[in-house]
């Protein structure tokens, strides 16, 4: 069956593999990002406009900086040659919580939602952080009206830590987010 909304879930997960974005990926990296700005640029703390004017050199550029950063990635959810969603992560270190590792920009295409791809795409990024750095724990930030996200982040074993409030801007209006952290050891 090709119509991934109607899938089950054991079904729809045979058919998809978490494996990181990499510099033959800068197209579809771009599509889905311009996709995702358009829907939800709160997700990425950037104007549409700004997003939009990138093009895919941008993109290779960016993919070319982070393959020679031991400490970045951007993991995505593939099906197939089509890449439906994506994850940054990072290591971090704080100086009374030692090293930890933080994810972000977490987005995957309305028709794979509530599918547990989103779930599984945490879960592998904070496994992938795990293999690579063994961090004490894994934080993320989740845009305060995103009720749904901060929702499945707590079902993940996330904790509410702080909320900081105008975390960024998007043209006039001003955003909060609540800071999540896990845990992990």
């Amino acid at each position: 069956m090709n119509d991934p909304v109607n899938r089950n879930k054991s079904e729809s997960q045979n058919h998809f593999c978490y494996k990181d974005v990499v510099l033959c990926n800068s197209g579809k990296l771009r599509q889905l990002r311009h996709e995702a700005i358009q829907e939800y640029p709160e997700a990425f703390g950037t104007a549409p406009a700004v997003e939009l004017g990138r093009t895919e050199r941008y993109y290779q550029r960016q993919l070319i900086n982070l393959s020679r950063n031991p400490y970045e990635g951007i993991l995505g959810i593939w099906e197939g040659e089509e890449l439906i969603g994506i994850a940054g992560y990072g290591r971090r270190s704080e100086r009374r919580k030692g090293l930890g590792a933080i994810l972000y920009s977490i987005y995957v295409l309305p028709a794979f939602r509530r599918q547990g791809f989103g779930t599984g795409l945490v879960q592998t990024a904070t496994g992938q952080c795990t293999a690579l750095w063994n961090p004490r724990w894994v934080v993320l930030n989740v845009e305060i009206h995103n009720r749904h996200a901060r929702e499945r982040y707590l079902a993940l074993g996330f904790e509410v830590e702080g909320t900081e409030r105008q975390a960024f801007r998007l043209g006039t209006q001003w955003h909060d987010v609540h800071r999540m952290r896990k845990w992990l050891r």
